[in-house]
């Protein structure tokens, strides 16, 4: 699984703060704060909508 899908998982999931999330991936807070950004830009606000999205398509 992609770092992105997989900061997305804690977040949406586990219901993780930036913080832990960053911890947990070894990432640092600011990428997991850019990486919901780029989310919610693209429209998406739930594991739903990413859960079966190819690595590939969610890194553009």
């Amino acid at each position: 699984m992609s770092k992105t899908k997989e900061i997305l998982r804690h977040k949406w999931v586990h219901g993780r703060s930036h913080r832990e999330v960053a911890q947990s991936l070894g990432v640092s807070a600011g990428m997991v704060g850019t990486t919901l950004a780029r989310a919610k830009t693209a429209g998406l606000i739930e594991w739903s909508q990413i859960v079966d999205v190819d690595e590939a398509a969610l890194e553009e």
